[in-house]
């Protein structure tokens, strides 16, 4: 079934995926290699809007407040989380929400990063976080429940401090961080056992995530991270035909998808993407051209005396100088409703509709609300990669045809009478 909604119809404690809670068949395709860091640097930007979810600040309304309360309570000691996680027979649900809608999401998030999975490089068999994610998240959670925010220059100025466990922190260094003992030996273990976490704390969208979460201090440093969480060096790039000035631009975007593989520059898309977006342009183009035949028919005679061989020149030579289309391949971005118009207009500010590629199932993580989020309300749509393959997404294809046809048809009523005749 298409994607559809009714338009047809911590730091990283992101990780609680409650994906984690169900065993998962083998992947169709292997995680990144553990370490690299184009993939890894993608990872946190897909972890940052996770974070958001487990945190209750995103995703499906109705778990929202199971996750901002779900282990608000439990110790924030890193041996007993440890042992829940790793037991078979304990009750994880005491620490994470069994949520099925952020599978999809935490598959593409294993895939270019399976340092985050609990058993590295074998999330086929578990979607676990790493326990070290499951502490962190409930550090966040807790400090958010007592309105008691974060200095990320404070962890920063004690970073030697916080990646030492044999280091006892003394009553002005808690101070300094605004912690106390239980949350600095907390980051300790978690900053000690996965060295990378740590750097985390710079990442530009992470921050940006935990700003909105409202856990950190509105500081010069969190701001300018902040300013720098976003995508200006990723334009989206013509598809093999011209963008005149009088053009009406669809564009594709990629987000939170495995279908991209890193490169020596960059990354590249897989073959099986790239030829979905090819079908999915050939399909609304074809949309376009049904639209138009149709208008024809209804038109009086002396007009549809023009159908035939003339208008169908006359239609291609419109097709041709009217449309174009604009894609992203360098790599893959991370789009949800709340970011959507940011992003687009950094990647792709010329484009008068946006097609939005997810992973598959990843829609399930979001909350998106016909009436604001998506055409006709505004001028964008998310499609499931998996219904883009196969087709299935007839309906979608049908209202982006039925935009480029009344889109051109407004500009050539605008046009001058020697453009227009053209």
């Amino acid at each position: 079934m298409p994607m559809k909604f009714p338009v047809s119809a911590c730091l990283l404690a992101c990780m609680l995926f409650t994906a984690g809670c169900m065993t998962m068949q083998t992947p169709t395709t292997l995680p990144m290699e553990s370490g690299s860091s184009q993939a890894h640097q993608y990872g946190e930007e897909v972890l940052a809007y996770l974070m958001q979810v487990v945190l209750g600040k995103a995703g499906d309304p109705d778990k929202r407040v199971k996750w901002n309360s779900r282990g608000v309570n439990q110790d924030l000691d890193m041996e007993r989380i440890s042992g829940i996680m790793s037991d078979p027979g304990a009750n994880k649900t005491t620490l994470m929400v069994n949520d099925p809608n952020i599978l999809g999401l935490s598959k593409v998030l294993y895939h270019y990063a399976p340092e985050m999975s609990q058993f590295t490089g074998s999330y086929g068999t578990s979607l676990y976080p790493a326990t070290e994610l499951v502490a962190l998240r409930l550090f966040l959670l807790k400090r958010l429940h007592a309105k008691r925010k974060i200095s990320i220059q404070s962890l920063l100025d004690h970073r030697l401090l916080l990646k030492d466990p044999q280091h006892l922190p003394t009553r002005a260094e808690l101070t300094a961080m605004n912690l106390n003992l239980k949350e600095t030996r907390l980051l300790q273990a978690a900053f000690n056992a996965k060295p990378w976490l740590f750097n985390c704390l710079t990442n530009p969208f992470l921050v940006e995530a935990f700003s909105r979460a409202g856990v950190l201090e509105n500081d010069p440093l969190t701001a300018r991270l902040i300013s720098r969480a976003h995508y200006r060096d990723t334009p989206c790039t013509p598809m093999g035909t011209r963008t005149g000035r009088k053009s009406v631009v669809i564009a594709f975007l990629p987000s939170m998808t495995k279908e991209f593989i890193p490169g020596t520059s960059g990354f590249n898309p897989t073959d099986s993407y790239s030829a979905a977006v090819e079908n999915l342009k050939t399909e609304i183009l074809a949309a376009y051209r049904h639209i138009a035949m149709q208008a024809l028919d209804q038109q009086p005679p002396p007009a549809a005396a023009q159908s035939g061989r003339d208008f169908e020149k006359q239609l291609d030579h419109s097709l041709t100088e009217r449309v174009a289309f604009r894609t992203l391949n360098t790599r893959p971005l991370v789009i949800y409703p709340e970011n959507a118009a940011k992003v687009i207009q950094t990647t792709c500010p010329g484009a008068d509709f946006v097609v939005i590629i997810l992973g598959r199932n990843v829609y399930q993580a979001m909350h998106i609300e016909p009436a604001k989020d998506i055409y006709p309300a505004v001028n964008r749509i998310y499609l499931d990669i998996t219904d883009v393959k196969y087709s299935q997404v007839s309906s979608e294809v049908a209202e982006i045809g039925r935009f480029l046809y009344e889109k051109i048809q407004s500009r050539m009523s605008t046009a001058e009478p020697t453009e227009r005749a053209s």
